[in-house]
C-alpha cells in the first residue's frame, strides 16, 4: 500500500504493484521500472517509471483487509477511498464499507508486451500451481493430491503422467514420472500419488507452497494460465450448482492476492471470499462461477461442468474482515506529483 509522505510513498514489502513485466513485489522493483497508477486530479491510469528502488525503511504495523474480491495489506498511515464513507483512515475501515480498487483491465494493456518468451515451460508452470497444494503421503516426499471424486481418479492421473513427463522431458532430465492412484475408504479421500525424484526435490521448497514464483508472476499470459490452473485442479472443488470454491490455507496470502489481482487483467472476478467458515475451517475459500474460469482450461475432470452460470462483473466490494499485522514498510520515491501507485489492487492516499 502506499502513502505520500516527503515526495514518496511507505509501501509493505510484499504488496503486488503491476509494472508492464507482469505484477512485482514492493522489494523487487528496480530503478526505472514503469509501474501503473492513478492521477487523482485527472481520474486517469498512468504508467510512471520509479525514480530510484525502494528503500528499506522500518518494521510497520498495517491493516490486513479482505473483501470479497480482493485482499491488501495497508500502512495504518494511510487513507483508503471508500465508495460508502469517503476518505477513511486505514486503521478506521470497518467490516461492512465499501472500498474502491482497481478493476480496469483497459489499463494493463501494455503489460507483458515485453515478454515475448518464457523461463519456463507451460507444464513446469503447471506443476508449480499443483505444488501449491502439495502433500507428503505416508511420511515420504511423495506428491499426493486429493480427488473427490473415485470415478476420475484413472482419467486425471493420465493426464497428469503426460504433462509432467513432458515437463522433465524439456529440462532434459531423464526419469519417468510414476502415477499411482489409491481410493480411500471414505467420501473426498481419493489420492493420486507422483512419485518422481525431481519433483520430491522441489517438494523441499516450502516456500512453492505459499509463494507465486516470480518467474510466473513475469511471464506471459499463456503460462500465468496454467500456473493458476494448476492451483484450481489441485486446490478446488466444484458445486452442485456449477460454482468452484478455491480453498487455501490461511498462510497462502501471496498466492491469493496474485489470483485476485491477476484474473482481473483477464476480466475474471470472485462471487465471494469466506474466512474459515464452519464447513471448512482454518481455510479461506474464493467462490467463482464456473462460466467466468472457462479460459483456465482445467485437466482435473472434476471442475468440469455444463452448468452454465452467469459470468460475474465486477462490483465495488464491501469489506469482510480485518486484522491488524506487523510487516517491513519501504519507501519508494514519488515519480510524479499528484500520481500515487496503485498496490493490492487499492487506491490510497496520504494522510497528511
Amino acid at each position: 500500500m502506499s502513502l505520500r509522505m516527503q515526495r514518496g510513498y511507505f509501501l509493505f514489502s510484499e504488496s503486488f504493484v503491476w509494472t508492464k513485466e507482469g505484477l512485482k513485489k514492493i522489494t523487487e522493483l528496480r530503478e526505472q521500472d514503469e509501474i501503473l497508477g492513478i492521477n487523482f486530479y485527472e481520474t486517469n491510469y498512468e504508467w510512471r517509471k520509479i525514480i530510484n528502488e525502494p528503500v528499506k525503511h522500518s518494521q510497520g504495523s498495517c491493516v490486513h483487509v479482505f473483501t470479497d474480491q480482493n485482499e491488501a495489506f495497508i500502512p495504518v498511515q494511510n487513507v483508503v477511498s471508500t465508495i460508502d464513507a469517503g476518505r477513511k483512515e486505514a486503521d478506521n475501515v470497518e467490516v461492512g464499507n465499501v472500498i474502491e480498487i482497481f478493476h480496469d483491465k483497459n489499463a494493463l494493456s501494455d503489460v507483458f508486451l515485453g515478454n515475448k518468451k518464457s523461463e519456463i515451460s507451460p507444464e513446469m508452470a503447471y506443476l508449480f500451481g499443483i505444488l501449491s497444494k502439495r502433500i507428503d503421503f505416508h511420511d515420504e516426499k511423495m506428491l499426493a493430491i486429493k480427488v473427490e471424486e473415485v470415478t476420475f481418479l484413472p482419467e486425471y492421473a493420465a493426464i497428469l503422467q503426460e504433462i509432467l513427463q513432458r515437463a522433465l522431458d524439456k529440462l532434459g532430465i531423464e526419469e519417468k514420472v510414476r502415477i499411482k492412484t489409491e481410493a480411500g475408504p471414505f467420501p473426498n479421500l481419493n489420492w493420486i500419488i507422483i512419485e518422481s525424484l525431481y519433483i520430491r526435490k522441489l517438494l523441499h521448497n516450502k516456500r512453492l507452497k505459499h509463494e507465486t514464483p516470480y518467474e510466473i508472476r513475469c511471464s506471459t499470459p499463456e503460462i500465468i494460465k496454467e500456473y493458476i490452473a494448476g492451483v484450481f485442479d489441485a486446490s478446488a472443488v466444484l458445486l452442485e450448482d456449477g460454482r468452484i470454491d478455491l480453498i487455501t490455507s490461511v498462510e497462502q496470502h501471496e498466492i491469493r492476492r496474485f489470483i485476485y489481482y491477476t484474473l482481473t487483467f483477464f476480466g475474471v472476478f470472485p462471487m465471494n471470499t469466506y474466512l474459515s467458515p464452519s464447513w471448512c475451517p482454518q481455510k479461506t475459500i474464493i467462490r467463482f462461477d464456473s462460466a467466468s474460469l472457462m479460459l483456465l482450461k482445467f485437466k482435473n475432470p472434476a471442475l468440469k461442468t455444463d452448468i452454465g452460470k452467469q459470468r460475474k462483473q465486477f462490483i465495488n466490494p464491501r469489506v469482510r474482515h480485518i486484522s491488524n499485522m506487523k510487516g517491513l514498510i519501504c519507501l519508494l520515491a514519488e515519480p510524479k506529483l499528484n500520481w500515487s501507485p496503485i498496490a493490492d489492487a487499492i487506491y490510497v492516499h496520504s494522510r497528511v
